[in-house]
């Protein structure tokens, strides 16, 4: 219960763009970091949970994580596994099963229209 609870409001928070309410809810799901950079944590919940690295999102998050404008994949691929924030220590099998699917999902829906 209260895994579904603490997922809930990880998307509801990224749904509302309530950027200081993601990283606190996506440490609740269980994710960690070595230096629990809300920066990291706030960008991975957008690119994992929201539509992928989409221009909008990515361009609204860029001033905040301290990430270029109109980022090309290599770059945002540097601050997601590469360091440039923190690293990585901890991604519960059901956040990547839940991104697997939200994933999954996105891409369906951006096919479909």
């Amino acid at each position: 219960e209260e895994q579904r609870t603490n997922i809930a409001k990880m998307l509801v928070a990224i749904a509302d763009e309530a950027d200081d309410d993601v990283a606190p809810a996506f440490w609740a799901c269980g994710f960690r970091s070595k230096k629990q950079d809300p920066r990291l944590a706030l960008l991975l919940a957008h690119v994992f949970f929201n539509r992928g690295p989409y221009p909008y999102d990515m361009n609204r998050l860029a001033p905040k994580v301290g990430m270029p404008l109109d980022a090309d994949i290599m770059t945002l691929d540097g601050y997601i596994r590469g360091g440039k924030l923190d690293d990585i220590e901890e991604f519960p099998g059901h956040l990547v099963m839940l991104q697997r699917c939200a994933m999954v999902l996105s891409g369906i829906g951006m096919e479909l229209g």
